[in-house]
Formats: structure tokens, C-alpha cells, sequence
């Protein structure tokens, strides 16, 4: 009756009982071990999957870079094939990139 009223003593534990029955049971105990080891090489290594996932990701991105390049090269294609064959082609870049005017012809530029 007289535990009702009174604390009972409270012994600190260190370690919990979980964590000392995994001690005492060595099998059990070397095996976690081995498992965390193994996890780790497996993750953390040159070869891990973290090293994976970016080796993957970088890919990914070239791969987008190719496709980008791709796309540019075929316009420069078709541009030159234009300029090529086509005489408005020509003289449309004459103008626009050259700045190039007939002559008699006003250019007015306009503030932006």
C-alpha cells in the first residue's frame, strides 16, 4: 500500500534492454553489423548508388544537351540550304544581320 503514495526509485538506464538483448545475442549482434557495413559500402562507394543516381542524372542531361544540339544543327541546315537556293534568304540575312540597305533606301531605327 505504501507504493501507492511514494515514488518508486527510478534506475537510469544507459542502454536500453533492446540494444542488450542484440548485444548478448553475438549471431544476431555480427550479422547487424555485417548488414550495416554491406549497406553502406553499397550506398556510399565509387560504385554505390548514390554515385548511380548522379552518373544517371548527368546522363539524363546530356542527353537533353544532344537533343538541343540536334535541333540547332538541323535549323543551320535548313537555313543554309535556304541560303543556298533561295535569294530572298540571302537577302534577308544581308539585312538583318549585316545591316545591309539597297541603295536610295531610309533606314529609321526605333527606340525600344
Amino acid at each position: 500500500m505504501s507504493d501507492l503514495y511514494y515514488r518508486k526509485k527510478y534506475s537510469r538506464k544507459i542502454i536500453p534492454p533492446w540494444l542488450k538483448n542484440l548485444l548478448r545475442n553475438k549471431k544476431l549482434f555480427w550479422s547487424g553489423l555485417g548488414f550495416l557495413l554491406l549497406a553502406g559500402v553499397l550506398t556510399f562507394s565509387d560504385k554505390g548508388l548514390l554515385e548511380r543516381y548522379h552518373l544517371q542524372k548527368q546522363r539524363d542531361e546530356l542527353k537533353a544537351e544532344i537533343a538541343r544540339v540536334r535541333q540547332d544543327s538541323l535549323a543551320l541546315q535548313r537555313q543554309s540550304a535556304d541560303l543556298d537556293t533561295s535569294l530572298f534568304a540571302i537577302e534577308k540575312v544581308a539585312r538583318e544581320k549585316y545591316g545591309m540597305v539597297h541603295e536610295g533606301e531610309t533606314v529609321y531605327k526605333e527606340k525600344k
